[in-house]
């Protein structure tokens, strides 16, 4: 147990000192603040177009972050001499995936606490004095985003930096699309209907995390949506981290 919190800490620390990762925030942040000075154009819906401008650079930010992070420490780059260190201790590698995953989630964390604060202080300028109605944004786009990291540490387990960012993006796009494309399918045929199942079952579906109708009916999301909103990100978390752990098996650390 000691081994797993010491490789999260390794493993927050070789992501935060990446200086790409600072001026990403730096922008997202600093973007975020300049938002009412765009929801003048609202028409009396300001905190909602603040809100889902802080959701959308949040997520934005938060994927460019995992994805920075997890390459970092498992890509050919900055991966390889922490890897051979570990692999010559007996710790499994089940334990090492595991702990980087923490730690990619912990420097994610320190991200989101950042651009939050911007998004305070953006509803701070826009008269606006609390959180809470947007409370519940907020956390489906964490639900999200953990699901969007562990996605990013499996590709990056075997590929680099580029292939990694491809393939998060990917999915982003595709698990959005993912209600339309399937309707789609299913609509062409009994052979649609049996792609529309695989793509389903293979991509997750992202917009169970889309805050925009939380954010614009001013409403917070039921206890019952976010209890199945976590468990199916829970899932494909799991999913991914398992995948994750098979490349990682594969993989060979030369």
């Amino acid at each position: 147990m000691r081994a797993f919190w010491a490789i999260a800490r390794t493993t927050r620390q070789e992501a935060l000192r990446q200086p790409t990762i600072y001026l990403v925030t730096a922008c997202f942040a600093a973007l975020i603040v300049s938002a009412p000075y765009v929801a003048y154009f609202a028409f009396g819906n300001e905190r909602a177009l603040i809100s889902e401008m802080a959701t959308a650079s949040l997520t934005l930010c938060g994927m460019l972050t995992a994805v920075f992070s997890s390459s970092d420490v498992h890509g050919a780059q900055g991966g390889a001499r922490p890897l051979w260190y570990l692999l010559a201790r007996p710790i499994g590698r089940a334990t090492i995936l595991a702990g980087r995953f923490l730690g990619v989630l912990q420097a994610l964390g320190l991200v989101c606490l950042v651009l939050v604060a911007a998004l305070a202080l953006a509803l701070y300028l826009q008269g606006e004095l609390a959180l809470r109605p947007v409370s519940g944004g907020l956390a489906l786009v964490a639900l999200e985003l953990v699901l969007m990291a562990a996605i990013a540490t499996a590709a990056s387990s075997r590929l680099p930096l580029v292939g990694t960012t491809l393939v998060v993006f990917a999915v982003y796009a595709l698990g959005h699309m993912n209600p339309y494309l399937s309707e789609r399918m299913a609509e062409s045929g009994p052979a649609g209907v049996w792609v529309a199942r695989v793509y389903r079952l293979l991509v997750p579906n992202l917009e169970c995390f889309n805050p925009a109708e939380v954010l614009w009916r001013d409403r917070m999301p039921t206890a019952e949506l976010l209890g199945w909103a976590g468990l199916y990100a829970a899932s494909y978390t799991l999913a991914a981290l398992g995948l994750a752990l098979g490349l990682f098996h594969k993989r060979d650390i030369a």
